[in-house]
This record gives C-alpha cells, sequence and structure tokens, in this order.
C-alpha cells in the first residue's frame, strides 16, 4: 500500500480574470445568424418579410440567433462577465491616460527648440570684443603693478668725443 496524498487544486479563478479566447473570423459556421422573421402578413405584391402600412403588429424584419451550446458561446465571445466598477475604473485610466498624452504633445508643440536655446545661451560669448579688450587691459595693468621698471626710460649715456 503507498501513502499518497492528493495533490491540492490551486483556487478556481473567477470567469471576468480568465483569458478569453479571440473569435475565429474566417469561420462562417460560428457567426450569428440573422434569421427572417415570418409574419404572417406580407405584401400586395406577395413579396415576403416586408410588412403592410397597417400592420403594426410586426416588431422588426429580421431577429437574432444566439445558439446556447457553451462551445458556440465561447467562439462567439459571449462566455465572460464585466464587473462595472472595474469598466468603469479601466475607461477613466484611458481618458486620464489621453489627456497626458494630449498635455505632452501640445507642451511638446509650443517648446522651443534645443538649437535655439544654445544659440541663445552662446550669443553673448561669441564675438565679444569689448570682454577680449577688457581682459587685455587687466593684464597689462597686473604687468605693470609687479613690473613697475618697465615704465621707467632709460638713460643712454653717451661717450664724450
Amino acid at each position: 500500500m503507498s501513502s499518497s496524498s492528493p495533490t491540492p487544486t490551486p483556487p478556481r479563478q473567477p470567469r471576468r480574470m480568465m483569458k478569453k479566447r479571440r473569435r475565429k473570423e474566417s469561420d462562417t459556421t460560428t457567426k450569428r445568424r440573422f434569421l427572417p422573421n415570418q409574419s404572417n402578413s406580407q405584401s400586395p405584391w406577395n413579396i415576403n418579410n416586408i410588412s403592410n402600412n397597417r400592420d403594426d403588429t410586426t416588431t422588426s424584419v429580421t431577429t437574432e440567433y444566439r445558439p446556447l451550446v457553451p462551445s458556440v458561446r465561447r467562439d462567439l465571445g459571449e462566455d465572460y462577465w464585466i464587473d462595472p466598477a472595474d469598466l468603469e475604473k479601466e475607461q477613466r485610466r484611458q481618458q486620464q491616460q489621453q489627456e497626458l498624452l494630449r498635455k505632452q504633445r501640445t507642451r511638446n508643440e509650443n517648446a522651443i527648440p534645443t538649437e535655439k536655446l544654445w544659440s541663445e545661451v552662446k550669443a553673448p560669448y561669441q564675438q565679444n570684443w569689448i570682454g577680449f579688450f577688457s581682459v587685455f587691459i587687466a593684464i597689462l595693468s597686473m604687468i605693470v603693478l609687479k613690473f613697475p621698471e618697465l615704465l621707467d626710460t632709460p638713460t643712454i649715456s653717451y661717450p664724450d668725443l
């Protein structure tokens, strides 16, 4: 005798959390079928499904056929349930994302290009002749302060002949 304990099964997920199957577009047998309404009244020219103006009892010309077989319903995508609160949250989240994208687009459209910003920042420092001239004078004044004998006129002694 072997004592084997049964493996515990995982908890069952609610249907709204389960992955949904996609509809098969190519399969024509599982699509909804619209069947003509069989009314007793016919047009004056004996054409079916056209009601007289006098006949107000017919509700519509076509009726919708919905299969009750679960596999067909699953293929049609009719086997799910959406929580209204979750749907509302998702719609709010999508609206917020759209608003953020709209704001970012307008912000990017109104933004000044980086090339223009760089050219405006560099402009005062390019062709700044006054700045270069003032730095040159400051350097000359420092040289004169450090070496005052450069300003003295030399005395040249000429020999007497």
